[in-house]
């Protein structure tokens, strides 16, 4: 509807992600619709990504081993936590010994899998939760993939008075990181560790800025071409078909890509985003130096050309953007 309005089409589809929910507990029923309705009817590249999340207590080996007879090769589970004293206060739907189960069925099934755990939950410092303990434990299941969430709670959390303080998370986020790197794990996004060649190919779409068509309640996807980006979100009842949309400007597209980039381990091209006059400005001590003072800078003999941040760079990102847009005001940049 909405690309025949703009008078595109889809292109040959090189990713495609099933969450947002969860998924497994379609039953073989979603297998057969997501076949006849997507599959069948969408032009897929010959080799493509295909994710499929899943929770703990909520799948059946059948039906998984369905999906990837369909073409799944690649879950995607929501652990969180391994700790058990920690677990009840995420208002999850599975229990410990459900996490534990799972990650032996897709170990030794030998499922090229992610899991998602988190950091700065409530009670974790006061419960001494250690990172590197859940992490270890974690890798002895052989995810591929590992995505690393620090908690950001919305002001009327129910444990906001419970969370650790911010010098705690970002010890255990910095841990976390030296640990994976030395398990061979890349540190390729803010969030995100993979294995060679394991990356989130789905992800990188969004942190590229690349088009993404996307459908659900509130589900979000962007129309990227060369003369304009355009951003839709659905609304949570889908029974009207409708949706909301957003045009970028061309600042705002430019800045949204430069903060796209600096999250990823590509980082970015300065001479893109600042013309020479203000990359000299962005280049004196005040910023760039002083950035690389505190650590946040990879060592430039790997591309003199880019900029990339390091985990500590990575963490501190809002900071850095907040440096950037201070500099953008100060010299009226457009």
């Amino acid at each position: 509807m909405l690309l025949e309005k703009k008078n595109l089409a889809f292109d040959q589809i090189e990713t495609l992600y099933i969450g947002g929910g969860t998924p497994s507990l379609w039953g073989d029923s979603g297998v057969t619709f997501v076949e006849s309705e997507i599959i069948k009817k969408l032009p897929f590249a010959g080799q493509y990504e295909f994710t499929l999340e899943i929770n703990p207590g909520a799948w059946q080996a059948e039906n998984l081993r369905h999906w990837r007879e369909l073409g799944v090769n690649r879950f995607s589970v929501g652990i969180q936590t391994l700790s058990e004293k920690i677990l009840p206060f995420l208002s999850r739907a599975h229990n410990i010994e459900e996490s534990y189960k799972t990650l032996e069925f897709l170990a030794t099934s030998q499922i090229n899998y992610s899991a998602d755990l988190m950091i700065g939950l409530p009670f974790s410092d006061v419960e001494q939760v250690d990172i590197i303990s859940e992490l270890e434990k974690l890798i002895s299941f052989h995810p591929s993939h590992i995505s690393l969430y620090i908690l950001t709670p919305k002001d009327n959390y129910k444990y906001i008075d419970n969370l650790p303080c911010e010098d705690w998370i970002a010890n255990q986020y910095l841990r976390a990181a030296q640990f994976l790197k030395s398990k061979k794990f890349h540190h390729y996004e803010v969030s995100n560790f993979a294995q060679e060649n394991k990356k989130s190919l789905h992800n990188l779409k969004y942190w590229k800025a690349e088009s993404v068509a996307a459908l659900g309640p509130s589900a979000t996807g962007l129309l990227s071409t060369p003369a304009q980006k355009l951003r839709y979100k659905w609304h949570h009842d889908l029974s009207q078909c409708q949706y909301d949309t957003e045009e970028l400007t061309s600042e705002e597209s430019q800045l949204e890509q430069l903060y796209l980039g600096l999250r990823t381990d590509e980082g970015i091209s300065p001479s893109a985003f600042f013309n020479s006059e203000y990359y000299s400005a962005i280049s004196a001590p005040d910023l760039l130096l002083r950035w690389n003072d505190f650590g946040y800078l990879e060592d430039k003999g790997r591309d003199k050309n880019r900029l990339r941040l390091t985990s500590n760079g990575m963490l501190m990102l809002d900071s850095i953007m907040g440096d950037i847009f201070k500099f953008l005001k100060e010299n009226n940049y457009a």
